[in-house]
């Protein structure tokens, strides 16, 4: 069966009886409403400039109103995806984009693949970041025309570049004197420099603060934790206090899971490729507010099937 994708904003009381002409009918086959309960057959979803402001049931009609026909097709709210690179394209010498690729480059792979995610039903994407500030003046650049109605793509919330610790950027791709050069960039040493780095951050335009909690899944060895537990409570009360939550991106080694619960103390919203939690994790992730994002792709592209 086709699938079809409607956002579901803030639902109105009813359509009323403004113009018709800014009235969109779609007509669903089967619609999912919320999350728990079954899906709706034979369902009519009312937009009014943009919005839902009802679901009926039955096919409804009103003259002048514009009618997508989807009584074939499965509807449901839009897909949210919290882990995306937006410049980055899974392919042989990829790695050399950092060298070869200018900014205006990166933004338009990643117009192209923003357009590819919201016809594949994604309607909200997070872009973690890579570290180059070229791929960060990419994305917001991006983002920005997408929430102006410049390009078509979903909407875009962008770290831009995450805050690390110096060498232990992710795994390294460079001899020491290109990285220099190239980045990658936020690198900070104690709890004042990287209180000092998120507010820069911030003030470049990210949405949201990432930063690398533990060494690469394909760094050997791999620390467990890449940030003392002052460094963490300093970037995680920094960016709370300038309204940013705070993801730390790591996995860690088998059997230690130090820099995952580390980052949890210190108050992070969400964590992210948790590769080996442990009964401390979640008992953690019980007790408190923050989010568990696996990002299981993340092995996949790593270390194959």
């Amino acid at each position: 069966m086709l699938a079809a994708v409607v956002f579901f904003g803030c639902l109105a009381a009813t359509a009323g009886d403004e113009d018709p002409s800014r009235l969109t009918i779609v007509h669903a086959g089967s619609v999912l409403v919320a999350p728990g309960s079954p899906p709706l057959d034979d369902q009519s979803i009312l937009v009014r400039d943009g919005k839902i402001v009802d679901i009926r049931s039955g096919f409804a009609v009103s003259v002048g109103a514009r009618i997508v026909d989807l009584r074939d097709a499965f509807v449901l709210p839009g897909l949210i995806d919290l882990h995306v690179h937006l410049t980055s394209t899974p392919e042989p010498g990829g790695k050399l984009d950092d060298v070869t690729k200018t900014a205006a480059d990166l933004a338009l792979e990643a117009a192209v693949n923003a357009e590819r995610l919201l016809a594949a039903g994604f309607t909200t994407v997070l872009d973690l970041g890579t570290g180059m500030r070229a791929h960060e003046e990419a994305v917001f650049a991006l983002r920005d025309a997408v929430a102006s109605g410049l390009m078509t793509g979903p909407r875009i919330l962008a770290v831009g570049s995450p805050l690390s610790s110096p060498g232990q950027s992710r795994a390294p791709r460079f001899r020491a004197d290109v990285a220099a050069i190239v980045g990658p960039d936020n690198l900070c040493n104690g709890a004042v420099q990287c209180r000092r780095t998120v507010r820069a951050q911030v003030a470049r335009g990210a949405d949201l603060i990432s930063f690398y909690n533990s060494g690469s899944l394909l760094s050997d060895p791999s620390p467990p934790m890449a940030f003392t537990v002052e460094e963490m409570r300093a970037i995680v009360s920094a960016a709370h206090a300038l309204g940013r939550k705070v993801i730390a991106d790591g996995g860690n080694t088998r059997g230690d899971a130090s820099g995952i619960n580390a980052a949890l103390r210190a108050g992070v919203d969400a964590v992210d490729t948790v590769t080996f939690p442990d009964a401390e994790t979640w008992r953690l992730l019980a007790s408190g507010d923050a989010y568990f994002v696996p990002h299981l792709y993340a092995l996949e592209a790593a270390v194959g099937d």
